[in-house]
């Protein structure tokens, strides 16, 4: 309905959860995580199945009229998994579901929020765009009292703070405005953050964005401000 209404004027996207993401929405965080351990086999072909039925749900979106498809892939994060296990239970699945989606013409956005995600293995995967969260600049202004861009100059940065090093990647990249400045926080927050973004990102092949959801209450005067900020940067 989307699509026949306003066509290209719009890039329409599709969400939904990777292969890993849906499995432990079927058996719970904890439990997909023991079963990884002590049932691997079984695991992997609950993974398969569940590959295959997020790669029908995608022909359907993308039947449907959407440009791309926004996949939440944070379970990618050290804060759950090994670097193996990921590779492990992650990867493959998640690099078929991709691929499905680029091969049939859709834009692949991926999504991974997680403070210690691995990124380098996101970017394995080779989506168009990864949208990311990691780089809160205000809490770095307010440890190294010097903003983002600055810090490359003072102290280096490490690949959770910023995103200057996935330049040499080719991906188009998302991010990462800290999304709890919206609710609780002010005018001036929201801006900090935009202009902190800007100065930090690269010169091209970068989509303003948040890290992750603006919160459900946010007020509309803040998603104003927000527009007027990114707005007076063009």
């Amino acid at each position: 309905m989307l699509k026949k209404e306003l066509k290209d004027e719009v890039f329409i996207t599709g969400s939904m959860l990777s292969p890993l993401m849906l499995a432990a929405q079927i058996l719970e965080a904890s439990n997909l995580c023991i079963e990884m351990l002590t049932e691997k086999e079984s695991v992997h072909s609950l993974l398969e199945r569940l590959t295959q039925s997020c790669i029908l749900y995608a022909d359907r979106m993308l039947e449907e009229g959407a440009d791309g498809i926004f996949v939440e892939n944070g379970e990618n994060t050290a804060d759950l998994f090994s670097p193996d296990m990921a590779e492990d239970f992650i990867l493959k699945y998640t690099k078929e579901l991709y691929e499905h989606i680029q091969a049939n013409g859709g834009y692949v956005i991926s999504h991974n929020c997680a403070e210690h995600a691995f990124h380098e293995m996101e970017l394995a995967l080779k989506p168009d765009v990864l949208n990311f969260a990691f780089g809160d600049v205000k809490a770095l202004g307010e440890q190294y009292e010097v903003e983002c861009v600055k810090i490359h100059k003072k102290i280096g940065c490490g690949p959770r703070y910023c995103f200057k090093d996935f330049e040499r990647h080719d991906v188009c990249l998302m991010g990462n405005i800290n999304p709890n400045v919206f609710g609780d926080g002010s005018f001036a927050d929201i801006e900090h953050e935009v202009k902190s973004c800007m100065d930090a990102a690269p010169e091209k092949g970068f989509i303003l964005s948040t890290g992750c959801e603006i919160p459900l209450n946010t007020p509309i005067e803040e998603m104003e401000t927000l527009w007027q900020a990114i707005s007076s940067r063009f």
